[in-house]
């Protein structure tokens, strides 16, 4: 897997490894999301986009510690197995704005941020772009 320098991922301020490829097999369906794992530790999340948290969540067969936010402009996103709880409810978050810690939490098997994207305004649990 390639390392992915820190200037090409505003969102997640290490060196990282793409450890989870969107659509690749994974028990009976397919992975909805890009797993990305900070090399050398758990690594500080930064916004992909100026956005409001919309729903936060703990999923522990799962995301684990996870929130959706809306940019407002039909753009939604997940953050998943966070180390710790996410922003509250309402939190206005600018882009490259500090997140929390990514993590291994839920049914993670190793520190990483569980990233999906979905044009909308109401989250879809299975149909992320």
């Amino acid at each position: 897997m390639a390392t992915i320098q820190v200037n090409n991922a505003p969102f997640i301020q290490k060196n990282f490894v793409v450890s989870g490829a969107f659509g690749e097999p994974r028990g009976s369906g397919v992975h909805r999301g890009l797993d990305l794992a900070p090399v050398g530790y758990s690594g500080s999340l930064y916004a992909i986009d100026d956005f409001t948290i919309q729903y936060v969540g703990f999923d522990g067969s799962g995301y684990g510690n996870y929130f959706i936010a809306n940019n407002g402009s039909g753009m939604m996103y997940l953050y998943a197995h966070m180390a710790s709880i996410p922003p509250a409810v309402g939190t206005h978050i600018p882009i490259h704005g500090y997140i929390g810690e990514a993590g291994q939490s839920g049914s993670a098997t190793g520190v990483h941020l569980h990233l999906e994207m979905q044009a909308g305004t109401t989250w879809q649990y299975s149909a992320p772009l």
